[in-house]
């Protein structure tokens, strides 16, 4: 049986090259899990938003970034991880194609929250 090993920078997994099988590792059940709760979470979102109706979406979106920018800024203190965030901040262009997805993102979740809170219609499914 010859066998193949992934570095562990990339993620760690083992090849059979007789097979082609690829043997399970010892972490693939957490992330199964996460995979699931992610996709649960998900599911629920809408019902959240929808909730929230009353609200103006550009408030809900606003809340959801400073939010979102909060949660950040700790994680990447608890993490000592300031010197990666400010290399990338020196460079202009690293600055502005990030913005740029931002605001991309950001005009996604508007549409998404605008859609629910007005209880837009579905143009694909059939009434």
């Amino acid at each position: 049986m010859v066998t193949w090993r992934v570095d562990r920078e990339s993620h760690d997994r083992v090849v059979c090259a007789d097979t082609d099988t690829l043997v399970e590792r010892p972490g693939s059940r957490t992330g199964l899990l996460c995979g699931l709760a992610a996709y649960t979470t998900w599911g629920f979102i809408p019902l959240y938003f929808r909730a929230l109706s009353d609200v103006p979406p550009y408030i809900i979106l606003c809340h959801r970034i400073f939010w979102s920018v909060l949660f950040l800024v700790v994680v990447v203190s608890f993490r000592h991880q300031w010197p990666f965030i400010w290399r990338v901040l020196r460079s202009r262009r690293k600055v502005l194609l990030l913005s740029s997805g931002a605001a991309l993102i950001a005009v996604n979740w508007l549409v998404f929250i605008y859609a629910i809170a007005f209880d837009c219609p579905r143009h694909d499914v059939p009434a």
